[in-house]
């Protein structure tokens, strides 16, 4: 049974979805470059698609040091209006500002102009979703102290965060059609209108949420410099155990899910792109669906269980499904993929919500050894470690692809030892990632009973302050 925490401090059910507006912008902060890339600049514009995932490489050394920069600055930040909400608003309007403006390359120009220009202006991108999405992670952490609403909190992020991603499925495909004169005309009318909605959800926390009082030691300790402060979050064993449980699933299991599409259209389709993707389409809006479906009983047995229990059980479902897609991805009947996809969604989003959750927890257990509040810091290296496992995949999946022996030149003809090994490593490679996070997780050593603790000793330390 779930313990009754002394510090109950539920969040209003607005604060909640003001707070998961958010979750748009990180979402689509995350995936909304990487989804459109490739489409408008080797597809419209040309590129070599090496040249273009050489950019995400790029990306991810620049967020290196743009990161922890952000959360040493958001940490030691002393405004009227808090260490958080100032750069939570500056970062969501340069999102919007700069985001159209990545897709205006000169159609004309050479591709190493059109490859510069990409780069350049994604890095400056990046850079304000930085100035975002660190300060928005950590206010999360800071906004209850509750153990169970903290889950609660991270729902709504979740929720809010997956439905926005109906805007990056339909966002090429609208793009390509005909209401548009050329699809390049498209690609600018549809991402100046997810610019508009990047300042929108991020403006409105940024306005309407109000920071809590900082938890107040007994003695304050001044904020250490940014490499120390990057050396005391990164020799936290419990923060370690997190991001090797994302590392985990995000780098193992989504560098092998991103097979699906091959599976998808040459062994059960026989290489009928039309009708594969269909069917691409179908089982993104079921992803979604059950992520919005399933979000709040993650949280719900999260109560019942506690967060290491719960995110056991959705790596345990993550295995399970990831060993079905031999049978369910299938040509006799093709309709079974969808079930991997409702099926597949409650063990991937709960490993977002749950690790997210258990983070706030690390950073009490942080501030009661060291007497600082880093959320900052751990945010930056949470999300860092998130964009650099997204970005892996997004390369080590070509190199699979590679070793399966795919040959996009023979077309429906493939050999069959070569979707053998592909089919092999989509069901396998995923069951075997699950597995090593289960057994990372279960290291994890933050019980419930001893968060609660952690929150009633700062407290206390708070009051002897005041």
């Amino acid at each position: 049974m779930p313990q009754k925490s002394p510090l109950d401090s539920n969040l209003p059910f607005k604060t909640k979805a003001i707070y998961g507006l958010g979750g748009a912008n990180e979402n689509l902060g995350n995936h909304a470059v990487k989804v459109l890339a490739n489409p408008v600049y080797n597809l419209l514009l040309g590129v070599n698609p090496a040249l273009v995932g050489s950019v995400f490489g790029i990306m991810r050394l620049w967020d290196a040091f743009t990161d922890p920069l952000m959360g040493s600055i958001s940490d030691k930040a002393q405004t009227r209006f808090g260490r958080r909400r100032p750069f939570i608003l500056i970062g969501s309007i340069a999102m919007g500002l700069l985001f159209p403006l990545i897709w205006l390359a000169p159609v004309e120009g050479t591709e190493t102009a059109k490859y510069a220009y990409f780069l350049v202006v994604s890095l400056v991108f990046y850079a304000g979703f930085t100035v975002f999405s660190v300060p928005y992670l950590a206010l999360g952490y800071e906004l209850t102290p509750d153990y169970h609403d903290r889950t609660r909190l991270m729902a709504f992020r979740t929720w809010i965060g997956a439905l926005s991603g109906v805007a990056l499925y339909v966002a090429y495909p609208l793009a390509e059609s005909d209401v548009f004169s050329n699809p390049l005309h498209g690609i600018y009318v549809v991402t100046a209108a997810i610019g508009i909605m990047m300042v929108a959800v991020g403006v409105v926390p940024a306005l309407l949420l109000r920071e809590p009082t900082a938890v107040s030691p007994v003695k304050k300790i001044q904020q250490p410099k940014l490499v120390e402060s990057l050396k005391l979050a990164i020799s936290n064993r419990s923060f370690l155990i997190l991001l090797g449980v994302l590392l985990t699933m995000v780098g193992g299991v989504n560098m092998i899910n991103s097979l699906g599409l091959y599976v998808n259209v040459y062994h059960v389709h026989g290489g009928d792109r039309q009708a594969a993707s269909v069917y691409f389409a179908i089982n993104g809006i079921a992803y979604i669906i059950s992520i919005l479906a399933s979000t709040p009983a993650i949280a719900y047995l999260s109560g019942k269980i506690g967060k290491r229990g719960a995110l056991k059980v959705c790596l345990a479902i993550v295995g399970g499904v990831s060993i079905s897609k031999w049978l369910l991805f299938t040509p006799e009947h093709p309709w079974l993929m969808v079930v991997v996809s409702l099926t597949m969604a409650p063990g991937m989003s709960g490993v977002w919500l749950l690790t997210q959750s258990m983070l706030g927890e690390i950073c009490d257990q942080d501030e009661l050894e060291s007497g600082t509040r880093r959320e900052g810091m751990f945010a930056a290296l949470y999300g860092w470690t998130q964009k650099t496992a997204v970005s892996l995949s997004f390369i080590g999946s070509g190199l699979i692809l590679v070793a399966t022996g795919f040959d996009v030149a023979l077309g429906s003809e493939q050999k069959p030892e070569s979707l053998l090994r592909m089919r092999l490593a989509f069901s396998v490679a995923p069951f075997l990632a699950a597995v090593l996070g289960f057994y990372i997780i279960a290291k994890f050593q933050i019980t419930e009973a001893e968060a609660i603790e952690t929150r009633r000793q700062l407290e206390e330390n708070k009051q002897r302050a005041t």
